[in-house]
């Protein structure tokens, strides 16, 4: 890798525009270098709209996020839809590659009105933290999902950071463990700021 670089969606990097990804799997995918790489699957930065449905992201890693990485735009908070689709082994270091498993093992989604419906999110892993599912700054629906057996230092299920405005309905978070005995370890959900 190049010193100070970056690595950006080993499967796809979306930059601006509208994005639709429908029933489309992300395998073995990995996001390596210098100082971090940031979705190992898919990576969505600054887009207009983004959707994804119906997809399947298994054994992708990355430094940030091995799963799905979005990035929106903090002043105009973009649509971001997730919906329907599973995330399983990523993080676990099962790609090709030496970049895995820092920071939120599945999905991370910022700054965005996001709507988080019927996914299903199982045995992912970050070694040091933020969970399974990472929002922040971001308006959330989050509905109908299943957190479930993923691990992390510290918050393996959801982690909800400064985002302002959400709504949590008839999710199942179960099974999810914290690896870190010296903190204080938040195994199902942790929330900071926001209302």
């Amino acid at each position: 890798a190049i010193p100070s670089s970056d690595a950006y969606g080993a499967g796809a990097m979306v930059v601006n525009g509208t994005l639709l990804v429908d029933d489309s799997t992300f395998q073995e995918n990995n996001a390596h270098a210098f100082n971090a790489g940031y979705g190992g699957g898919l990576a969505i930065s600054n887009t207009l709209q983004a959707t994804v449905t119906n997809a399947i992201f298994q054994d992708n890693d990355a430094w940030q996020s091995s799963g799905l990485w979005f990035w929106g735009n903090n002043a105009t908070k973009p649509p971001f839809t997730l919906q329907n689709s599973i995330f399983t082994g990523n993080g676990l270091g099962n790609s090709p590659g030496a970049g895995f498993g820092g920071y939120t093992g599945a999905v991370f989604v910022a700054n965005s009105k996001a709507s988080l419906v019927g996914n299903t999110l199982v045995n992912n892993k970050a070694n040091n933290d933020r969970g399974a599912l990472q929002i922040q700054s971001s308006d959330v629906l989050l509905s109908k999902n299943t957190i479930s057996g993923n691990s992390c230092g510290r918050m393996a299920g959801l982690y909800l950071n400064y985002s302002s405005h959400y709504t949590v309905t008839n999710n199942i978070i179960t099974n999810n463990q914290s690896t870190l005995t010296s903190v204080a370890n938040k195994a199902a959900v942790h929330i900071i700021g926001g209302n």
